[in-house]
């Protein structure tokens, strides 16, 4: 059995996991799913996710990221969170990829400026999932999974 998520596509005329399209799925080419692969709908919609650097491994990516854009004339601010830590402790901003410690277990993702506020205040929206399987990918959700 291949792993899961080991092959995702947008052409389900070749081998995959996950079927990525952005149409709706016709039952014939449904029906022919095994039970390994999955149909995903929407994935462009659902695409938001800033820049995001787990660090040290992805350093170099971090700094060229960074690079890139100031030669294009512009400054990201990344919110540089410490690995390990809790109750914003450690956190900073930052503009320049030399104020990061290059060694430390951080993640180093791009500030949104204009974050999606309720009421006038940043929320993190957490969805508790129990996994059952992952052949048939059937998960569930217990009414007390929002909080």
């Amino acid at each position: 059995m291949p792993s899961v998520c080991s092959q995702v596509v947008e052409d389900a005329e070749k081998p995959f996991d996950i079927w990525w399209q952005d149409w709706s799925c016709l039952g014939t080419r449904i029906a022919k799913l095994s039970a390994t692969q999955q149909a995903n709908h929407f994935p462009k919609d659902f695409n938001f996710t800033p820049p995001t650097f787990v660090l040290p491994e992805a350093f170099g990516n971090f700094r060229t990221h960074m690079e890139g854009a100031d030669a294009r004339g512009l400054k990201p601010t990344f919110i540089v969170k410490p690995v390990g830590s809790c109750q914003g402790k450690g956190i900073f901003l930052c503009r320049d990829w030399r104020k990061v410690d290059p060694k430390a277990s951080m993640v180093a993702q791009r500030y949104l400026h204009k974050p999606l506020l309720i009421e006038g205040l940043k929320f993190d929206l957490r969805i508790y999932v129990l996994v059952v399987s992952v052949g048939k990918a059937v998960c569930v959700l217990p009414p007390s999974a929002l909080y």
